[in-house]
């Protein structure tokens, strides 16, 4: 037979006298005990979270001192800027008063076309911008059109918008670097296959400072490895191990990138078989 009980709320409820062979009744307080064990258990894996959980004060004391504090630095930033400016144009003014007295001489200053003001061309990289300027315009404004009519089509097409990318960039890095585009790419291709397929072993970085290195001093000592390009090819407008070791640094940072994320998703792999292991433990336990 079945007997009942009165519930919090005053209806009767029915529950079995006797329980069957093999079953387990919980009470609510061994449910509130083992809630209680599950939060104390997030709380020592992620005691960050616990603290952003905690309600702030009422006057929101924490996003004012922020708020505040962002105004003042903010603040600062606009005098700095402002006197950096102020005090370059003031000796600008008295640099060309020197000038024009003939009490200064500058190598490389020539007649501007704003206001006959002197014009500074002694700088190769400068002087090269400009030269190239309207040809570096025209390109961004059809770099900026064939663009967005890819993006576009990249419905109808898909991989349209990605094929006009790796096309625009390799022909725009072979204008730059003519024959001599197989150095940096091939240092790209094998730094990414480094990456990639080691991932979190301590060969990754080891290998990828190895081959960085390596490339750094090889390039710069060998000029760009000018003897190993054939005669007669096109030889680029601008030498490409000048600026080869910013990208040294970005091929650097995502191996490193690959290798910690491998090392910590291993790593959180670990540490979640050992709760699976403990949990299983304290279910067998009870």
């Amino acid at each position: 037979g079945r007997s009942k009980a009165a519930g919090r709320d005053g209806c009767m409820i029915p529950f079995p006298e006797r329980l069957e062979e093999g079953t387990e009744m919980v009470d609510a307080s061994q449910r509130e005990e083992g809630g209680a064990r599950q939060r104390r258990d997030v709380s020592d894996e992620n005691p960050q979270s616990v603290l952003q959980s905690r309600p702030r004060s009422k006057n929101g004391s924490s996003g004012g001192t922020r708020a505040t504090e962002d105004r003042f630095w903010f603040v600062i930033h606009v005098c700095f800027t402002a006197w950096l400016f102020g005090y370059s144009a003031w000796k600008c003014v008295g640099w060309r008063e020197q000038i024009a007295l003939g009490n200064m001489h500058v190598g490389g200053l020539h007649h501007g076309w704003l206001g006959n003001l002197p014009l500074d061309l002694s700088d190769h990289q400068w002087r090269t911008l400009r030269g190239f300027f309207p040809l570096l315009s025209v390109g961004m404004v059809a770099h900026s059109l064939i663009s967005a009519g890819a993006r576009r089509l990249t419905p109808r097409f898909p991989g349209a918008d990605l094929a006009f990318h790796v096309v625009s960039n390799l022909g725009f890095i072979y204008f730059l670097h003519g024959f001599s585009v197989i150095w940096p790419l091939g240092t790209a291709l094998l730094s990414f296959f480094i990456g990639r397929t080691l991932r979190g072993s301590i060969w990754n970085p080891v290998l990828t400072w190895l081959l960085a290195l390596s490339m750094l001093v090889l390039s710069d000592y060998y000029s760009g490895f000018r003897n190993t390009r054939p005669d007669g090819v096109y030889m680029g407008v601008y030498a490409w191990q000048t600026q080869f070791n910013l990208s040294l640094l970005r091929l650097i940072s995502f191996n490193l990138d690959l290798f910690s994320f491998a090392r910590l998703r291993g790593a959180g792999k670990g540490k979640a078989e050992d709760a699976a292991v403990v949990e299983q433990s304290r279910g067998q336990g009870e």
